[in-house]
């Protein structure tokens, strides 16, 4: 009876203006609703593929002056640790052509590199095996080899600054390029990967810092990692201090950032989606003050305040859950085919979206668990915007309301 009331209402019921707004109410909502859920979508996805590219070419976690023992052997045995293998790692400069470019230079020996499945699949063809064939080869970013003019098998030379004393000094190496990698973030332009196994270690020790470094399946697991290392006595190598670190340090910065800015774009977007609440308040207020005579007959003939409110709660709630049910499909939906409408945007405006960045196509994620809180959310404000008119149209005196 309630139900059935309440579709007629808001169908047929009240002036054109308020049945209006009501309409206008839903389509807010679903616009807002419907944005929502397909920005957190693309947030999701370029924060998941930044984390995948970037945290599947670097170190996890690295023990500077760290060396093989049984404490860390222990390590190596637990079940979030990919690998554990020793590593080189030291800042230089690149030279060739007339042209310099800051690097950071990577040392991993054949299994280091296996351990890196995502940066394996980047490099080219029997980039590998050249370079554990090679004494002096290095492989490069495809993005910085063609800044440096640079192709598979050119030489180049690479500047070292290393420690001498109580000063600094600097050492060359003249490399050979044994092919390149292409992952899609920062390591592109800054990242050099040497063979490990090409000198000894205290040639490398030499060079730049040295120790062992831990590969993780979940990179997210660092923080719990370091702490447990932290409770461990670990060896140095001769005698040495064992300095802990983890990508955390040198990336953290850039994922607080993504977080942040998918917070404060989450916060907006809810905002957008609490304007449409606050149109239903508005649409079902003037729907109340439509039928207050038909109320005021309802009550005469024997209906309850019960019965009065059920009817205007459901007419809400049918307004705010049809808009959110329908935000969500459409945002589903958008987020899925996102590239398909970034190329028509390229078709109308002649430039790509992602034109300058590191990206070819728009990452989108749809997780169960934002759609759920987007959904709980809109919920709750379609059931506080149904309340209120409920609310005040119990309020309406069959009385005076019989003799207007």
């Amino acid at each position: 009876m309630s139900l059935w009331i309440a579709l007629r209402l808001l169908l047929r019921g009240g002036s054109g203006y308020s049945r209006f707004v009501s309409w206008v109410s839903v389509i807010g909502l679903t616009l807002g609703v419907m944005t929502l859920t397909a920005v957190i979508s693309v947030m999701n996805g370029f924060d998941h593929e930044l984390k995948q590219r970037l945290l599947g070419s670097v170190p996890h976690v690295t023990l500077i002056n760290g060396q093989d023992d049984s404490a860390l052997r222990t390590f190596a045995a637990d079940a979030r640790v990919r690998q554990v293998a020793p590593y080189f790692e030291s800042f230089g400069v690149l030279n060739h052509a007339r042209r310099v470019q800051p690097i950071m230079v990577l040392g991993l020996d054949k299994a280091g590199f296996e351990a890196q499945p995502e940066m394996l699949e980047t490099l080219s063809e029997g980039a590998l095996a050249r370079l554990m064939a090679s004494s002096n080869g290095a492989i490069i970013g495809r993005p910085l080899a063609r800044y440096l003019g640079l192709a598979e098998g050119d030489n180049l030379n690479l500047l070292l600054t290393v420690p001498r004393g109580e000063s600094l000094g600097s050492s060359v190496l003249a490399l050979k390029i044994a092919g390149t990698f292409e992952i899609g973030a920062d390591p592109d332009y800054g990242l050099l990967l040497l063979n490990l196994s090409a000198r000894t270690a205290e040639q490398w020790g030499q060079l730049g810092q040295t120790g062992m470094r831990l590969q993780l399946h979940d990179a997210l697991d660092a923080t719990s990692i370091v702490e447990a290392l932290a409770t461990v006595p670990l060896t140095g190598k001769a005698g040495s201090e064992v300095i802990v670190n983890s990508w955390i340090g040198e990336y953290g910065d850039l994922f607080r950032a993504v977080a942040m800015e998918k917070t404060m774009m989450t916060t907006l977007l809810l905002v957008v989606v609490a304007i449409g609440g606050f149109n239903i308040v508005a649409g079902q207020i003037m729907m109340v003050n439509d039928k207050r005579s038909d109320i005021a007959i309802l009550r005469t003939m024997g209906a309850d305040q019960s019965l009065v409110r059920s009817i205007f709660l459901l007419q809400g709630l049918f307004v705010g859950v049809s808009g959110t049910v329908i935000g969500l499909t459409l945002g589903v939906l958008m987020a899925t085919q996102v590239n398909e409408i970034v190329d028509a945007l390229e078709w109308i405006t002649g430039r790509h979206l992602l034109d300058g960045s590191y990206f070819v196509e728009v990452p989108s994620r749809v997780e169960i668990t934002d759609l759920l809180v987007t959904g709980i959310i809109a919920g709750i404000l379609a059931v506080w915007a149904a309340w209120l008119p409920a609310q005040r149209a119990i309020q309406v005196d069959p009385v005076s309301n019989l003799q207007t």
